[in-house]
Parts: C-alpha cells; structure tokens; sequence
C-alpha cells in the first residue's frame, strides 16, 4: 500500500473506534430526551443496489415506526472513502444527508454544516 492509503486506512481504523464514543454520546442525549436511537452504516453500496436501498428503507421504516430515531453514517471502516470522484452517490456527511432525504422520502432537510458552497 502507498503511504495516502496507508493513511487512508489508519482514518478508516480510527473513525471506526470513535464510532462506539459518538454513539455513547448520542445515547446520553437522546435518553435525557426519553427517545431511543440506533445506528445504521451505510456504504455507496447500500444505495448503488436496488434490493439493499429497499432492506435499508425498510429498515428505517420499521425504526421510525416503533419510535427510535436513525443515525445515519457513512461505515468509514469498510468504504476507506478516498474523497470525491465522478462515481461516487457521496462523498461527505452532507451528501450523504441530501441522499438519504430523497432516497427515504423525507418531507424536510437540515444542515448543520461548514462545507464551503453550501455554509456561505
């Protein structure tokens, strides 16, 4: 592996150990506000292919239904996103939130974000 993968992998490695403190984090939060929540990791995979968009919208489906709010994140661990490319259904949590609102019907998007183009 060239040193940029080798990083690459290293970032992947250490957003997947962080994984387990946000979701500590948000647990807290959400149980303050007597609401359950659940993780779900996506890759571009999951939106590329028609019956995995269907199970993951069913899956949020069956998630809102019994009142436990999604948390949706890219799974860094297994796509080693590189950054953007012409191929690519996402490359940042912006994208992704933007995909996952179309892709799940959602009546209203917020962001709350510093990327240049969409914060200015």
């Amino acid at each position: 592996h060239t040193l940029a993968e080798k990083k690459k992998f290293y970032d992947s490695a250490c957003a997947a150990a962080g994984q387990f403190e946000m979701m500590s984090f948000y647990s807290s939060l959400f149980t303050q506000c007597e609401l359950a929540a659940s993780q779900i990791l996506v890759t571009q995979s999951d939106f590329a292919d028609p019956q995995r968009l269907k199970n993951l919208k069913y899956s949020i489906e069956r998630l809102l239904a019994l009142g436990i709010v999604p948390i949706i994140n890219e799974n860094d661990a297994v796509s080693a996103n590189l950054g953007y490319t012409a191929d690519d259904l996402f490359s940042d949590n912006d994208s992704l939130a933007s995909l996952c609102a179309r892709s799940f019907d959602a009546d209203v998007l917020v962001l709350l974000t510093d990327v240049e183009g969409v914060f200015d």
